[in-house]
């Protein structure tokens, strides 16, 4: 494996080390990425002159790599049209960086191997490139992964394919080498689990989103589906999730998006009918644009006798996520969702200390706010809210909580009511009306 320098490749991977840093690339590489961008084409058929030209401004031998990265990336159709397509795309720039970097006395190697890239709607899961080709690197003692095809491919993620974490890296690229160890990861994975593994986006892994749970790409669906979106940073705005049958049709008002603390949402959908259903995950992860972050293939083999439908207008229930100072004295979330048989809601939600908080009702039949019907009672260790709910159907509960002079909101509640109160039935005996007009 690999060359006769390199008996065997370091399998425990597990991250960079202080000299490869990933996070923040494009601010700490600026002065290279900048002059390696601007060498002239007079270069483009003379490596030796290339590495003269990218020494002036990489000292060290991650800075030359990353010089090398930069320039093969920005010259991809240049390069390709030298080659005169004699070899695939992705061989023609994976030997150009060895070829670079055998110059500065860096040992690298092409890896060959299966690359999964995301669907179009049309297509049941992910597309696999066959006889996808990227380079794996020597640095401070360690293999490192860099994809020059990749990178060429999407300007916003050229950053994820220069040394990644080979624990992200293998989620899309399966080397075909047969020791294990070329995977780079802890512990090596088969074709089958890579097959099956969910495609998690570049763009997501860069800032650190993950899917926790389901780990299988295709699932059978008995009823319905949990999944689990982690965001550490919490960097993750505004996700939506699309629900789609194999005639094409959307079906969201079966999906039940719940924030249950700052950095985690799980997502439940419940199919309305048996058959084959597409689930994309979507979010802001950026200022710009939604992006996809997952998708998931739902095998629904059985429904159940009565599948309600969820409210359109609102996608996202649970922790309000942009006061988590705030929300930290929360213990923990009940369930976002709750049903009420007789019109009576009466829930705890667990605290750190006495708060002062504050709850308004919406009942969303026609957005009439009935503040007069709900209640909270504070004690040191907890909230409690109860409420009485005139007519049947979905109500919204958010619960407020006051810091200085100023109410925030921190959790959104949703409630079915699925039988009308009686009329004689007595309101609550104190509300927050007053306090929240």
């Amino acid at each position: 494996m690999g060359s006769a320098a390199s008996k065997r490749v370091e399998p425990l991977h597990s991250g960079l080390n202080g000299d490869c840093p990933r996070v923040g690339a494009e601010d700490k590489f600026s002065t290279v990425d900048e002059h390696a961008r601007k060498a002239p084409t007079s270069l483009m058929t003379s490596d030796q002159d290339l590495i003269t030209y990218f020494c002036r401004e990489s000292k060290d031998d991650v800075n030359k790599i990353r010089a090398i990265y930069i320039w093969i990336i920005s010259n991809r159709r240049h390069l390709e049209e030298l080659a005169k397509k004699e070899r695939k795309e992705g061989e023609i720039l994976a030997e150009k960086f060895i070829s670079l970097t055998k110059i500065v006395g860096i040992q690298s190697k092409m890896i060959t191997g299966l690359h999964k890239a995301p669907s179009n709607q049309s297509e049941s899961g992910p597309t696999v490139c066959g006889n996808h080709c990227w380079n794996v690197v020597h640095l401070a003692g360690k293999w490192h992964v860099v994809d020059c095809l990749c990178g060429a491919s999407d300007v916003s993620v050229e950053s994820f394919y220069f040394l990644p974490d080979p624990e992200q890296f293998i989620n899309s690229h399966f080397p075909l080498d047969i020791d294990q160890s070329w995977q780079l990861v802890r512990n090596p994975i088969s074709l089958e689990e890579f097959n099956q593994a969910p495609l998690i986006s570049e763009i997501a892994m860069v800032r650190g989103v993950s899917l926790s749970s389901p780990k299988s790409r295709i699932m059978n669906v008995h009823q319905s589906l949990d999944c689990t979106i982690k965001d550490p940073r919490a960097v993750l705005t505004d996700i939506a999730v699309v629900l789609s049958s194999e005639d094409g049709l959307i079906h969201n008002e079966f999906v039940f998006i719940s924030r249950t603390d700052v950095n985690t949402y799980v997502i439940n959908a419940t199919p309305p009918f048996a058959g084959n259903f597409r689930l994309t995950v979507q979010g802001k992860l950026s200022t710009t644009r939604i992006e996809t972050i997952t998708e998931l293939v739902l095998l629904c083999v059985s429904v159940k006798k009565r599948v309600k439908k969820f409210p359109k207008d609102y996608e996202t229930w649970g922790i309000e996520p942009k006061f988590p100072d705030i929300v930290q004295d929360l213990c923990d979330v009940p369930r976002t969702f709750q049903e009420v048989k007789d019109g009576r809601l009466d829930c705890s939600i667990s605290t750190r200390t006495k708060l002062e908080v504050y709850a308004s009702l919406k009942w969303l039949g026609d957005g009439r706010t009935l503040d007069d019907h709900v209640g909270t009672e504070s004690t040191p260790s907890r909230i409690r809210l109860k409420s009485v709910l005139p007519k049947k159907g979905f109500y919204r509960v958010c619960l407020f909580l006051r810091r200085t002079e100023l109410l925030y909101p921190v959790l959104y509640l949703l409630v079915y009511n699925k039988k009308e109160v009686s009329k004689d039935t007595p309101r609550l005996g104190y509300s927050n009306m007053e306090v929240l007009v």
